[in-house]
């Protein structure tokens, strides 16, 4: 048995076992041996010398203190080795040891030990099942009841019954507790290897884990279907490893599950995701209509209004589940709380290849059913008295397991329903409506719950992930905590297994609550209770060793972090939760990763009761600060219309700060009020330079100012100004030495270049910018200097040379998140693909600009889209399409009305309507009087301080 074993686990209570014939050791002791010689990693356990048995077996047993002595020296060198006082303590022993052991299994060997808040990775060699997160709420050892919907699911692999003979995605939707997990893991586990014996492999993912990013799963799926390692697989472009993916999804038969989606949804997609209602939700995100076949004329505004919270947060996302749908030897398995909405056509029908099931309540033979799993007994309760209950929640699974194990524990009388009835007569859940009678039967099943049992639920709902035995041990055990052991916290986790209110994860040593004990949990404490808990939280979070910035690789890196500013908002300690996100997160997150969605969660954190109200952050110039870091994640998130809106609120309230108004004029333009942009850019270019009596106050505030102001005036067609502000903001760039601004200055008079039709000054500028892009490593900036000159390529003829600058931008952009350059390139790449008559190609390419776009909204973006597409129609022939989008692209560029429409796009589209013989459409006029005094501000002043000749010449 020792030769075939990955660990060897010793228990020794001194008494060593039997001793082998002609041996003068026993068997333990030879057991022992043969695992050291082996090399295996050892865990030792011994009877702590405070037992009696242990002292009476010393006291009784010829040398034994010796032996003993000798055999704990040789016993713990180099492997663990600990004491234990009784059978519930070693138990719990055994399981930290074990969960600590297999941690370091997991690991790469070339990773340090770090502290590891996550479930390890460890990828199996396919067909082997990937279970990338166990799934350790099931309370049985079967699904009780779900025999149709278990049915559905085979015939939809087998006989294609009541499901679209070409469906390639299942969606199984319910709402939390109704058992949608527990179907798909029991159908993944026990039925699926079945009735489908030649997969090429099967994989489990749950969204709801710490670490299961959508990038995350893309890498990891990546790795398991097509063989490769974890390590090379994330050397590759986020584009690349979605594209491998799907080529190896649809060249064999793989089974993907896809557990909790709702949670890259832009309605799950916040930090306390896990405590929204989902009733609630439902009604905010028309959920139920989307259960419908089809749109009713009468709900079809509702649903197109509120379907957009069910969209994904992350574009490429979406449109990657658009693309598994049409994936043909593989399928894949979605289980979420809401029906992903891009999944769906305009008019709520489910989209080719797609099909959702969504999950009542169980029927009344089932819910009798699981209340018999859990308690059996003539005084268990009758169907009568039971099911009128049950209905009155409507026989919600999670419910009933929880209300099981309350009755089964009840003491003095366990499992018998008619006593516990008479001890608690204000349970009655019949009278109220569902949403109440579900919170009422939960409130009661968490009665008989002790002090000890009480403080481990209410710690681990607090976490926003699964907490593991080492987390709790040092939250929970000591002198003056709730549990004075590591037997007493093992005792009350059990218990609280058995009721159902906790699952285990044994392969990690984990512990999790479903969503909604944790909602009603968490509620039910007072406010002095939760600061409680938060303070703890937030001191063992603080107090892990956290990287530099520059040696983050991954957001994974920061989740320690992420924990403690979460903790900090929920002490209500805003002040310090800003602070804390700038000097621990915000340059890791900004500059070295790019996760500008996952920013945008945090700082929405900050602001729990609205804009309106932000007295928590204590001061003005905090909350400015914290509004404006809000506002450019919005712009950088691919939301430039709410960037706007919230820059227009604090410069009314903070008017002294130019960088606010320098802002604020960039989200202008991405979002198309031309007019504000270059108003909002000359202001701010005064109020650089009035600081000093007429001299800026430095030249790096002007300098950030004429890249906006240059960008506003060339988009509007100003292209003279745009140069001449363009040009002097290179002089300066270069008086400062400040190499990262020239740069963005050179990609910029790129852009303006190439609006004006000179593209080998274009070329120029971009090739220039490429070569100072070098010098920060911004991976912005090299992502905006490859597109220009992908676009000077691409105007110069060029297109191979174009496209491989293009997909390089494109393919970086994506990495970062970076909205506007993805749309940039997608278009630019269209266009390439149009011109090699790759007309299916450019539409593919054309298809991941107009959501984003229209969300945005980027009506620039827009506009060129549209005008490819345009083209596109009209060198297929199809006269009524070009013109429809090529109207399209005159509206989206029309913006304010010349002279602050978008003069590239309106020209573009202009020529498009002409040469077709359409007629332009009848927009409205610019109207000035709708906007403030344009600042009078001189563009290219001649004072000495800028302008230093014997300088110039120098650099």
């Amino acid at each position: 048995m020792i030769d075939l074993a990955d660990v060897y686990v010793g228990i020794y209570a001194f008494r060593y076992g039997s001793i082998a014939e002609g041996e003068s050791k026993s068997y333990t002791e030879l057991e022992f041996e043969r695992a050291t010689a082996r090399g295996i990693p050892c865990l030792i356990f011994l009877m702590s010398a405070e037992h009696p048995v242990l002292a009476r077996d010393v006291e009784t047993t010829p040398g034994a203190q010796e032996r003993l002595a000798a055999f704990k020296a040789s016993a713990s060198k180099g492997r663990i080795c600990r004491e234990f006082k009784s059978a519930e303590d070693l138990r719990s022993q055994v399981i930290d040891a074990l969960s600590h052991w297999k941690q370091e299994q997991q690991r790469p060997s070339n990773e340090k030990p770090a502290h590891s808040l996550h479930s390890p990775s460890h990828i199996p060699q396919a067909p082997k099942p990937y279970v990338a997160h166990p799934y350790v709420l099931l309370q049985t050892k079967n699904v009780i009841g779900r025999r149709e919907e278990l049915n559905e699911l085979t015939d939809w692999i087998t006989k294609n019954k009541n499901v679209p003979a070409d469906t390639r995605i299942f969606s199984v939707i319910a709402i939390g507790g109704m058992g949608k997990s527990a179907l798909t893991w029991k159908w993944f586990e026990d039925i699926a290897p079945k009735e489908l014996p030649d997969l090429a492999g099967r994989m489990w993912w749950s969204f709801y884990e710490s670490d299961a990013r959508w990038e995350n799963f893309i890498i990891r799926a990546l790795a398991y279907t097509a063989g490769m390692p974890e390590t090379e697989v994330r050397k590759l472009p986020s584009s690349e490893c979605e594209d491998q993916l799907l080529r190896a999804l649809d060249e064999r038969p793989f089974l993907l599950v896809l557990d909790g989606l709702e949670r890259i949804l832009i309605a799950y997609a916040r930090m306390d995701a896990a405590h929204l209602p989902d009733n609630d939700l439902d009604q905010q995100t028309a959920n139920a209509i989307a259960a419908a076949t089809g749109l009713p004329d009468d709900v079809r505004e509702t649903y197109l209004e509120r379907h957009r919270l069910r969209q994904c947060t992350d574009l490429r996302a979406g449109n990657f589940l658009r693309k598994l749908s049409r994936v043909r030897a593989s399928r894949v398995l979605i289980s979420s709380r809401l029906y992903p909405a891009e999944l769906q056509t305009q008019t709520a029908e489910p989209l080719p290849g797609c099909h959702a099931l969504f999950l009542r309540g169980l029927s009344d033979d089932d819910a009798l059913a699981l209340w018999r799993g859990f308690i059996v007994g003539e005084r268990s309760g009758t169907s009568e008295q039971l099911l009128p209950i049950f209905r009155a929640f409507g026989n919600y699974p999670l419910l009933l397991r929880a209300l099981a194990g309350e009755v089964a524990q009840f003491r003095p009388a366990p499992g018998e329903f008619d006593l516990w009835r008479i001890a608690h007569p204000d349970f009655n859940p019949s009278g109220l409506p569902l949403k109440n009678a579900k919170t009422h039967v939960l409130q009661f099943a968490l009665f008989g719950l002790g002090k000890v049992q009480k403080s481990v639920l209410h710690t681990i709902v607090a976490f926003s992930m699964p907490a593991t035995w080492e987390t709790l041990e040092k939250l929970l055990v000591g002198k003056k905590r709730s549990c004075r052991s590591g037997s007493i916290l093992d005792a009350a986790l059990t218990d609280l297994e058995d009721r159902g209110l906790v699952g285990w994860e044994k392969r990690f040593n984990r512990y999790d609550v479903h969503p909604i004990v944790r909602d009603v949990v968490w509620n039910g404490l007072e406010s002095r209770a939760q600061q409680n808990i938060h303070g703890k939280l937030f001191s063992y979070f603080d107090a892990i060793p956290k990287p530099s910035w520059s040696g983050v690789s991954s957001l994974d890196d920061l989740t320690a972090g992420i924990e403690a500013f979460g903790s900090l908002v929920g002490l209500k300690r805003i002040k310090e939760a800003y602070a804390y996100f700038c000097d621990e997160l915000d340059e890791a997150m900004l500059y070295r990763l790019g996760t500008h969605r996952k920013r945008l969660e945090l700082l929405e954190q900050l602001f729990p009761l609205g804009f309106e109200r932000r007295e928590k952050l204590i001061d003005d110039s905090t909350g400015s600060n914290a509004l404006c870091s809000l506002a450019l994640a919005y712009h950088f998130s691919g939301k430039p219309a709410q960037s706007c809106s919230l820059l227009s609120r604090v410069h009314r309230e903070d008017t002294e700060s130019p960088i606010t108004v320098e802002y604020l004029a960039e989200s202008c333009r991405c979002s198309g009020k031309l007019r504000s942009a270059i108003s909002e850019g000359m202001k701010a270019l005064g109020m650089e330079r009035a600081s000093f009596g007429g001299m800026p106050r430095s030249r790096d505030g002007e300098l950030f100012t004429l890249r906006v102001l240059g960008h506003a005036f060339a988009t509007v067609g100003r292209f003279d100004e745009a140069v001449i502000v363009l040009e002097r903001g290179v002089t300066g760039s270069l008086l400062e030495i400040w190499k990262q601004c020239e740069g963005i200055l050179s990609s910029l008079l790129a852009q303006t270049f190439l609006w004006m039709g000179k593209v080998k000054r274009a070329r120029g500028y971009s090739v220039r910018a490429w070569d100072l892009a070098q010098g920060e490593g911004r991976e912005s900036d090299f992502v905006r200097a490859a597109r220009l000159h992908g676009f000077a390529l691409l105007q110069d003829a060029r297109l191979g040379l174009a496209t491989d600058r293009l997909q390089h931008a494109r393919q970086r952009a994506l990495v970062i998140g970076l909205i506007e350059e993805e749309l940039a390139t997608s278009i630019g790449l269209a266009e390439v693909h149009r011109r090699r008559k790759q007309y299916t190609a450019a539409r593919e390419l054309l298809e991941e600009v107009w959501a984003p776009a229209e969300r945005g909204p980027y009506p620039l973006w827009h506009a060129d889209a549209c005008n490819v597409l345009a083209q596109l129609e009209r060198d297929l022939g199809h006269t009524s399409a070009a013109i429809e989008a090529a109207t399209a692209a005159y509206r989206f560029a029309w913006c304010d009305g010349p002279p602050y429409a978008y003069h590239y796009g309106l020209t573009n589209a202009q020529r498009h309507l002409q040469e077709l013989c359409a007629v332009l459409p009848d927009l409205p006029a610019f109207d000035e009087t709708k906007f403030l005094p344009m600042p009078n501000v001189e563009l290219n002043p001649k004072d000495e301080y800028w302008v230093d000749p014997e300088k110039v010449v120098g650099c």
